[in-house]
């Protein structure tokens, strides 16, 4: 019989219909209805918000798809007998699988599309960015697919397939946790924000949204003050002036053609599959291997991420005791025995754990010099400086005497640290935890302050320390956060985030402001208070000169009195159907804001705490 040599045919395309094609309109109704839930269409900014949010929910809904539908149409590949009969076809290897990848492609076009047209119906005058949406459908779903049926290609049962589509798609979790909980406790000052998810194929893909919006902005409050005069700055601030595409779209490209590449690699390594081999947990024995380091690793981080959660000190025997455990039920998983345990397949055991040991102690001693990295000014272009105590007052600057400071606070700690270094023992210089402060017992306290480099060349790198009251570094940083521009929400000031006391008056008159002063540290007794004109004056006074004084830094680091009051200033705005509800800027107010704790006195505000 001569094999037909074609990458489609239509025979078995109508037997595989037959059989799977209720997915592929479930997957339709499923598209069309959360398309229909998604959108707003009475206001076209909103709308266009909502498509991008469909946008980057897409690749969520074609990973679970493209595993159920690669587990459908390469089922066969399973089955000892349906295996074998695949060769009685009158066509090649290739062509049959070819076909079931077009079907599966061709099962997601008619939801696609019907979105789309929906879309386009209801979204009349952004009809171009509806293109947008159907990229990322479909292009998402390729990239899944391809991984998917590679998967299915180098498994030799459904267990097998399912594994290796979790270890694509989230072994980079895994990896991104490990590097986090295991290895960067032992490496003073690291901090690495969203690294888990880096290697995330579907995180990726949320987090590049696909659009820039730009908004009016005018926030300008007419010298009558009043509602209405909010109400029309607030309905000009949300009006859509622009659209632009973002890098999200060549991100979702790459992952398209990073698709394309794995149905290739599939399709060559399907024609070197043994069937004598079905019913293994993987078709290909190099692959066993790789599956047993990665479900060794994976075991052992599980563990010891248990012990972190329930406070347990037991991190690093837990992590080994993973370690153990994951390898053998892996190996029992690949050789389909459990009489696994002897002198031959401890070997392996005994290495992984060596190397573990050997990348702990390293990075403990910082062999890497990691630690001790310190930029050069001239290469630093911006910095950002926030405090973990209170996250909402952050420092985003290219003043060089801001970048100076960052560093300056980077070199002290890295001097404190360096002194505790001396005197612990070495297990616990090698094995110690992110908890211990690495300042002097002496210390009054010590707060976490992140940095974040932005260097010349593009690259980022982030740095948590712990530094103290007595560093020299927190007068300077003490005397920024100081500022009006830190006290006040940036929807509180006027378009340039500047501070304007004049318009910022107004806005509390408008408002008919509330002062809320919640007395002592755990917020007991609170009491308000409606501040009329003249005390609006007053209030913004006493803060003001508390300001120039630099005593109105918010964070407990600069202040000796943990204890605070809080005012509250609440500022009425409207949603586009003229709703109401309020803006609200915290202002903490510690005891040596003498000018602001005077006028909370005078008022009877605080009868608990005295002014200094």
């Amino acid at each position: 019989m001569k094999l037909k040599k074609t990458c489609y045919d239509p025979a078995i395309s109508r037997v595989t219909v037959k059989r799977y094609g209720l997915v592929g309109v479930l997957y339709t109704i499923g598209i069309i209805l959360i398309t229909v839930g998604f959108i707003n269409p009475v206001y076209y900014g909103e709308a266009l918000s909502d498509v991008q949010n469909l946008c980057t929910t897409m690749p969520f809904i074609n990973l679970v798809y493209a595993a159920l539908l690669t587990q459908l149409l390469l089922g066969d590949l399973y089955n000892p007998r349906l295996s074998y009969g695949l060769r009685s076809f009158p066509i090649t290897q290739g062509g049959w699988f070819g076909t079931q990848v077009i079907l599966g492609i061709v099962s997601v076009l008619p939801g696609i599309l019907i979105s789309g047209i929906i879309l386009a119906a209801m979204l009349t005058a952004y009809r171009i960015y509806i293109l947008v949406f159907l990229g990322y459908a479909f292009l998402s779903f390729l990239f899944f697919y391809g991984a998917a049926l590679l998967c299915a290609v180098c498994a030799d049962n459904r267990l097998g397939m399912l594994l290796l589509y979790c270890v694509v798609n989230f072994i980079g979790l895994f990896y991104g946790w490990m590097v986090i909980r295991v290895f960067c406790p032992l490496i003073y000052g690291i901090y690495l924000p969203n690294f888990s998810v880096t290697f995330v194929p579907v995180a990726q893909m949320y987090d590049q949204r696909p659009f820039d919006f730009t908004y009016k902005q005018n926030l300008a409050v007419s010298a009558a003050g009043g509602d209405e005069a909010l109400r029309a700055s607030y309905f000009s601030s949300a009006d859509l002036q622009s659209v632009q595409l973002t890098g999200g779209v060549w991100v979702i490209l790459g992952f398209a053609v990073l698709g394309c590449v794995l149905i290739a690699i599939a399709m060559v390594l399907l024609r070197r599959r043994k069937e004598e081999r079905v019913g293994d947990l993987l078709a290909f024995k190099q692959l066993n291997t790789v599956m047993l380091v990665i479900c060794t690793v994976c075991t052992g981080l599980l563990l010891h991420l248990i012990t972190y959660v329930f406070d347990w000190q037991l991190h690093l025997p837990m992590l080994f005791l993973g370690l153990v455990l994951g390898y053998y039920a892996a190996l029992m998983l690949i050789k389909r025995q459990t009489n696994v345990f002897n002198r031959k397949t401890l070997l392996p055991l005994v290495g992984i754990m060596g190397i573990t040991l050997a990348l702990l102690t390293a990075t403990g001693l910082d062999l890497f010099g990691i630690a001790s990295r310190v930029p050069q000014a001239e290469q630093v272009e911006k910095v950002r400086i926030s405090q973990m105590s209170s996250p909402q007052y952050p420092i985003t600057s290219s003043q060089p005497e801001d970048i100076a400071v960052a560093l300056q606070i980077q070199q002290e700690s890295l001097d404190a640290h360096r002194q505790a270094e001396e005197r612990r023992p070495l297990l616990e210089r090698i094995f110690g935890s992110e908890e211990q402060s690495p300042l002097d017992e002496s210390t009054e306290g010590s707060y976490r302050i992140t940095l974040s480099f932005t260097l010349k060349n593009g690259r980022q790198f982030y740095r948590m320390y712990y530094v103290g009251r007595s560093f020299p570094s927190i007068q300077p940083l003490k005397a920024r956060w100081s500022s009006p521009d830190y006290l006040f929400d940036v929807e509180l000031l006027d378009e340039n985030h500047q501070f304007d006391r004049a318009l910022l008056k107004k806005k509390l008159e408008a408002a008919t402001a509330q002062c809320t002063c919640d007395v002592g540290e755990l917020y007991y007794n609170p009491v308000t208070h409606q501040l009329g004109e003249q005390e609006i004056d007053q209030v913004l006074d006493a803060i003001l000169l508390d300001c120039q004084e630099g005593t109105m830094a918010q964070g407990s680091l600069f202040h000796q009195d943990y204890s605070y009051d809080a005012i509250n200033f609440y500022f009425p705005h409207y949603n586009r159907d003229g709703d109401k509800y309020t803006l609200s800027c915290i202002i903490q107010v510690y005891p040596d804001s003498k000018h602001t704790m005077q006028f909370l006195t005078d008022h009877g505000f605080h009868p608990s705490i005295e002014a200094e």
